[in-house]
């Protein structure tokens, strides 16, 4: 069982392996440089960082609250540029996905304010800020669609 990053079956670190270097081949084809982005998504697995898994998890979580993303990203950037090593490259490859997967546009801390714009019509947003709200609210459904019918 992998505890960690530890891997105690050598029969099972093989299938962790295959399948990490199958996820790392998927992910890296969504990006314009494939090739770097392999390379610098493996120099990523390489570091085992627990600390920066735990803040990629509050970027793509509807939990997370706008500054909580907002920390977690920053904090993400200064681990992966202090880290020894060629590890400043990988920033290049994990900045575009964190951007894509983080809660900032529809975030649940934006909800009170898009209400109230939408209850008051305040400078006169109030349809634009209704059709937000369903667009969010579609958004949400859909997560939670897929998250119960993974």
């Amino acid at each position: 069982m992998s505890q960690g990053g530890i891997i105690d079956d050598g029969a099972e670190e093989d299938l962790v392996k295959k399948a990490l270097h199958k996820f790392i081949e998927w992910l890296s084809q969504k990006l314009p440089d494939t090739p770097k982005a392999k390379e610098n998504l493996m120099k990523f697995a390489k570091l085992h960082d627990r600390r920066c898994y735990q803040l990629i998890r509050f970027c793509f979580s509807p939990d997370s609250d706008y500054r909580t993303v907002v920390k977690a990203l920053k904090e993400i950037k200064k681990r992966i540029t202090e880290a020894p090593g060629s590890a400043m490259t990988i920033m290049e490859t994990l900045t575009p996905l964190l951007y894509r997967v983080s809660q900032l546009i529809y975030n649940k801390s934006h909800v009170p304010h898009i209400v109230e714009f939408s209850r008051t019509d305040e400078y006169s947003l109030g349809a634009v800020a209704h059709e937000v709200l369903k667009v969010f609210i579609l958004m949400v459904k859909r997560f939670r669609y897929s998250l119960i019918f993974k």
